[in-house]
């Protein structure tokens, strides 16, 4: 049959953002993107450079920022997939404030919570900062277990809830930075958890959906939807939404 479908121009929109703020007189235009090494974010820097340089406009690599911004306080913290550091921007000023150097790059968005962020990293770590210090408080590790995160945790008062390369979904204590439990799949996992009540929601790349129990990681209902998951659910009332990767991906819908 045929399939349809709707896509964007990730050049074209990059290009028309940059072509906006240039006629408006800005001259030091940033770029704040998903992780580089997507086709995607490759396609949408592409747009930002050739429109910067048709507009005679320089481009300074510190203005280039990967991963979606994180808002703690006076503060917002963007990791960066190409440094390993966590940069602090004052939202007064826009200024930077501070970069907080760490052993390896930050690939996915921090997760905030009553004064602390949580983040994975590309060695397979897992931090908890203290925003208002910007001193870390607890590193979660495994050595056997050094594959990179892409994933952002899932945070509520006692956990910390975060996919892996490894393969597994993680559950730290979120004061002490002990592991509590994990959730074996058959292939990374690069979606982010969602907590729904005492149930815990996560796709892998093995093409399998999971619904875990929050207090001790047991599986209490999988489905296979036949393709990789690496998208987020999406969840209202009694129902949770959710989507497939590659050529072809499914919307699936659950619930009452």
């Amino acid at each position: 049959g045929i399939h349809g479908s709707v896509v964007v121009d990730d050049e074209r929109g990059s290009d028309l953002a940059v072509a906006h703020l240039a006629s408006l007189g800005h001259t030091r235009i940033g770029y704040v993107g998903i992780a580089a090494d997507t086709d995607t974010a490759r396609r949408r820097e592409r747009g930002y450079r050739e429109a910067m340089a048709r507009a005679g406009l320089d481009v300074r690599e510190s203005w280039l920022g990967f991963g979606t911004p994180t808002i703690a306080g006076k503060f917002t913290f963007a990791t960066n997939c190409q440094a390993p550091f966590l940069m602090v921007v004052d939202l007064e000023t826009g200024k930077e404030a501070k970069k907080i150097a760490l052993e390896g790059r930050l690939i996915a968005s921090a997760a905030y919570r009553d004064g602390f962020l949580y983040f994975g990293n590309e060695i397979g770590e897992v931090y908890a900062l203290d925003a208002e210090k910007s001193t870390l408080v607890w590193t979660y590790s495994n050595p056997d277990r050094d594959q990179q995160i892409d994933s952002s945790p899932a945070v509520t008062n006692d956990l910390v809830v975060i996919g892996h390369g490894d393969k597994h979904l993680h559950a730290i204590d979120r004061k002490t930075g002990k592991g509590k439990w994990t959730v074996p799949t058959r292939a990374q996992i690069d979606c982010s958890p969602v907590i729904a009540g005492d149930k815990v929601i996560f796709g892998s790349n093995d093409k399998q959906l999971y619904l875990v129990r929050l207090s001790d990681g047991e599986v209490l209902w999988k489905h296979n939807a036949g393709q990789p998951i690496r998208g987020s659910a999406a969840v209202s009332g009694d129902r949770f939404v959710i989507g497939t990767d590659n050529t072809g991906g499914k919307v699936l819908c659950f619930g009452k």
